[in-house]
């Protein structure tokens, strides 16, 4: 069976991550259904390009087309890239970071069915801390996402916002991603992802299912998985606080004015003040029993979260800077 389908891996840097990816896509069977599979090299400095040319001496690989990027100008514009470039009527788009299930190829042929469907992430738990914190978290603020994906369901604009989202594992025509696009007037956006599923979602809902998964994992690297959070701060305010005044953007008022109110107290009734940031410290602390689901757990992901806590409020204020830096965004 061939399907009509190019694959479309954006990557920058990832090398180390290129080998487990490939071997699954040829394994799972993606590679046998799929028209062409298109990495674009989005500047990497290490030895991506290299890695991509071995696997073309695999019968499979006779499918590979590498576009090399100049220039690193983000997954947003790299992804439209291989988009535009794509022969295939739909296409499938993976991160570099993952691996495919065995059953991914014929779990695929079903999702074609839909106009648009979105992979369940899948994280080993017990392979590090940070995928562990990750998934226990995720599964916390998204706990409706993981139990309506059980039976499947479509994101729409209408419960977009309740539902978790991404392009990890993103399936569409190639006409309804182009269009997207265009919904932004060329416009690069900060939050790729989040403004640009809503756009498609808007008129061509959102296949999801668990059955339909894919592997995945943050950044391993203690430095690195946040850095990536220190990255987000821009992508976050743009969506969540700018454009989309949501349940992120009261939460975040409400901490904003507990801050304000501790920072005052501090200066003009120190004792009170003592007493606001003793609750502060006493609720972030308290706040990962949400997620944990034992007591060991607690005590090893404590740590993490707090240091997450305060990178990401950091990020959150250098995102109010850059965001105020640049035109607003206008779809």
């Amino acid at each position: 069976m061939s399907l009509n389908v190019s694959v479309i891996i954006p990557t920058y840097n990832m090398s180390i991550y290129l080998a487990e990816l490939w071997a699954t896509i040829e394994h799972s069977g993606l590679a046998n259904l799929v028209t062409e599979i298109i990495f674009v090299d989005d500047g990497s400095t290490d030895n991506t390009a290299a890695v991509i040319e071995s696997f073309k001496s695999s019968e499979s690989g006779k499918k590979i087309i590498l576009k090399k990027q100049t220039d690193n100008k983000g997954r947003y514009l790299a992804r439209k890239v291989g988009a535009e470039m794509a022969r295939g009527e739909h296409l499938l788009f993976l991160d570099t970071r993952v691996s495919l299930p065995d059953d991914f190829g014929q779990e695929f042929i079903q999702v074609c069915k839909h106009s648009c469907a979105m992979c369940m992430i899948e994280i080993d738990t017990k392979k590090s801390l940070f995928n562990l914190y990750w998934q226990r978290t995720h599964e916390f603020i998204f706990r409706r996402h993981f139990k309506d994906a059980k039976a499947g369901f479509y994101i729409n604009s209408t419960n977009y916002e309740t539902y978790a989202k991404g392009t990890t594992g993103f399936y569409c025509s190639k006409t309804i991603f182009l269009n997207a696009y265009a919904h932004f007037n060329e416009q690069v956006l900060q939050n790729d992802d989040t403004p640009l599923l809503k756009a498609i979602a808007e008129t061509d809902p959102i296949w999801v299912h668990a059955k339909w998964r894919i592997i995945w994992e943050p950044r391993q690297e203690f430095n690195a998985f946040l850095d990536r959070l220190w990255e987000r701060g821009p992508s976050f305010v743009e969506y969540h606080l700018i454009t989309h005044k949501g349940a992120y953007y009261k939460i975040l008022m409400v901490a904003l004015a507990y801050i304000l109110i501790t920072m005052t107290t501090m200066i003009f009734m120190p004792l009170y003040g003592k007493y606001f940031f003793n609750v502060a410290v006493l609720a972030l602390v308290l706040s990962v029993f949400l997620f944990a689901k034992s007591i060991r757990e607690f005590i090893k992901m404590l740590p993490l979260h707090v240091i997450v806590c305060l990178v990401a409020g950091f990020s959150i204020i250098r995102g109010v800077y850059v965001n105020l830096r640049r035109k607003p965004l206008r779809p």
